[in-house]
């Protein structure tokens, strides 16, 4: 017990990190095993290995499920997760279910959670997969057959039944963690954060009143009292935990491992949430003096880059603020839900504007990219001397700000289903270039990848004709990036930054796909060919007008359709790779098999972002890099 004491920072991170393998239990157990004999001798610490295997290990079937029937467990805007001991399924539904409510299933269809693939896409089906959820169905075949009794549930009912329009979609949000699209969404309204404010807030009262030790049995008792209302939701969970291991003879740092392995042990799904890392890192914080702000602060900067693409600097710094803040909205709607007739929806909209005012300072981007490396040497070379220390959140920022993330000149088809947007780049954000947008319900896809990017405005927008599924967000684009200059017509050529641009097409008639503009340069060595979804009839015109066009990478036209990339065409440009931008679930049934026989026949190498995702070509010195978001790398012969 001594030797597990005398290490208990050591383990905890172990904890952590086989919470963060959650469902690779031989991964984890291996690793930490290791670790342990590499650390330490003293094999007494190997009786943690029962521990490490039980956060590691799945807790539900993963199995096709045979459920007749099940409880509302969790309730969302658009779905809910109904559970049946150890099986969960994910329920689409129109409004939201009500929870805790004892639900029947008549001949259910169930298929497997998939998510689209992307270098920056949030992916569902892994979280959700964390959560013990793999199969969805929707609730057409969906009974209720008994109301729940339980508070949250009255509760909801009581909102239904008493509040109608932003009231109601505010009080869900605050109180049951019911997110609405008509306030601007925050984490910190998840996982039961606003009520962990609301604790803090009493805390801060009771200080004034109370000795230390009356004060923490208060606010014991205040945290079990609403977690068990509540549900435990995640955030309660865990500060009801802290607050219980401040009762126990220990010292702080002691109460912080055994607190921390505890909620680990009973939600090892959360252990990669924004819900378990922040206030984490501020409890690290306080317990090891050379982690000082300033290193918390660019540990939550490179957080919210990494996982939301972007950075709040405010929210860094004044977390406990905001947490407190919170608080005082979850208690203004607890007095709304009890006095209905008074009306607090003037107050409840100062969150809202909060929220905008945090997002004003925000700074667009993800740090992940090939820039992090020269990031990461900047900072071990602050962090080994303490003078340079408080000026590693500025670094950190300015990297985000100017764009040295990534540095380096790009082409990145962006998965968007069945439709085209491709992003050209030259080298620090000095030129941005938007050729198609999608389809309008693809406009979250593309946004997340153009702001993980740091892009805040574009120089040119290209369309290269009007079918939705490439100028479906046109307008929208054009209102959040204002692009420099639009171009949707026919031109000869036009230069974006330091690159020219050919339209090798000439037609200009009714067919549209015909008409589509097809984009043609240079970068970085490499030739570059942008199909649009011209036909058979447009590759012969350009065949005749230019002859045998070099080539290195083809975007085949009409998302590998057989209407186009014939025979003659393929002949003429021999491409190294060709790209294909494609939908997984649609009816199209793209790319052709006969467009895929024509490459193969000559040995052309392709890829779709069907299965792919999103397809990046690095301009390195001297060299092209096709990277994948599934994982596949090629050097891109020039």
């Amino acid at each position: 017990m001594n030797d597990i004491r005398e290490n208990a920072m050591f383990l905890t991170l172990l904890c952590i990190v086989c919470a963060w393998l959650y469902s690779h239990w031989l991964i984890s157990v291996s690793l930490c095993t290791l670790c342990l004999l590499l650390h330490s001798r003293k094999k007494s610490l190997l009786i943690m290995i029962p521990l490490f295997l039980l956060l590691s290990f799945p807790r539900y079937q993963n199995a096709l499920p045979a459920l007749e029937k099940g409880t509302v467990a969790e309730v969302h805007e658009k779905y809910a997760i109904i559970q049946n001991s150890s099986t969960r399924v994910l329920v689409y539904t129109e409004t939201p279910l009500e929870f805790d409510a004892e639900v029947q299933f008549d001949d259910p269809y169930y298929e497997e959670i998939r998510s689209a693939q992307g270098f920056f896409l949030f992916d569902f089906s892994a979280y959700l997969k964390r959560r013990g959820v793999y199969f969805q169905t929707d609730e057409s075949c969906l009974k209720i057959v008994q109301h729940s009794g339980s508070i949250r549930s009255r509760l909801q009912r009581r909102i239904g039944s008493c509040f109608e329009g932003d009231t109601a979609a505010y009080l869900n949000k605050i109180l049951l963690n019911i997110s609405d699209d008509g306030f601007a969404d925050s984490f910190l309204f998840r996982q039961g954060f606003a009520a962990v404010g609301f604790l803090m807030l009493c805390e801060s009262l009771l200080s004034l009143f109370l000795k230390e030790k009356t004060k923490k049995k208060c606010s014991l008792f205040l945290s079990l009292s609403l977690a068990i209302v509540f549900h435990m939701p995640f955030g309660l969970l865990q500060h009801t935990v802290f607050r219980l291991m401040r009762m126990l003879p220990l010292n702080s740092r002691e109460q912080f491992c055994l607190a921390t392995v505890t909620v680990l042990v009973l939600k090892p799904q959360e252990a990669v949430s924004a819900a378990f890392l922040l206030p984490l890192l501020f409890r690290v914080s306080s317990l090891i003096r050379d982690l000082d702000d300033s290193v918390r602060t660019t540990l939550i900067l490179l957080y919210q880059s990494f996982t939301y693409q972007r950075m709040s600097p405010l929210q860094s710094i004044l977390f406990p603020f905001f947490m407190r803040i919170n608080g005082f909205f979850f208690l203004i709607a607890c007095l709304q839900v009890i006095v209905p007739d008074v009306s607090f929806m003037s107050l409840f909209r100062l969150s809202s504007y909060l929220d905008v005012l945090v997002n004003l300072f925000s700074i667009k981007g993800s740090c992940l990219g090939i820039g992090m490396t020269a990031y990461l040497i900047l900072a071990v070379y602050y962090l080994s001397r303490k003078n340079l220390r408080k000026l590693l959140p500025a670094c950190t920022l300015l990297f985000q700000l100017f764009g040295l993330f990534h540095p380096c000149a790009e082409i990145t088809f962006i998965n968007v289903g069945q439709g085209d947007s491709i992003l050209i780049r030259q080298p620090f954000n000095t030129m941005n270039m938007l050729v198609d947008t999608g389809k309008p319900e693809m406009k979250d896809r593309l946004y997340t990848f153009l702001d993980s990017k740091g892009i805040r405005n574009l120089d040119t927008l290209v369309i290269t004709h009007e079918d939705s599924d490439h100028s479906g967000n046109m307008e929208c684009v054009s209102q959040d990036y204002h692009p420099a200059m639009t171009v949707t017509e026919h031109q000869s050529s036009f230069t974006s930054g330091s690159i020219l641009f050919y339209d090798l097409n000439r037609i200009d008639e009714e067919d549209r796909n015909r008409s589509s503009v097809v984009l043609y340069f240079r970068m970085n060595g490499m030739y570059v060919m942008l199909m649009g979804d011209a036909d058979q009839v447009t590759e012969e015109d350009i065949i005749y007008r230019y002859g045998n066009l070099k080539c290195d990478v083809l975007k085949l036209s009409h998302h590998g359709s057989a209407t186009g990339n014939c025979d003659r065409f393929l002949d003429a440009v021999r491409c190294s790779v060709a790209i294909i931008s494609s939908g997984a679930f649609e009816i199209y049934h793209h790319p052709s098999p006969q467009t895929v026989r024509r490459l193969r026949k000559r040995h052309i190498p392709y890829v779709d972002t069907k299965d792919e995702g999103d397809i990046t070509i690095l301009c390195l010195p001297g060299v092209n890099l096709l990277i994948t978001s599934q994982g596949k790398v090629a050097i891109i012969a020039t």
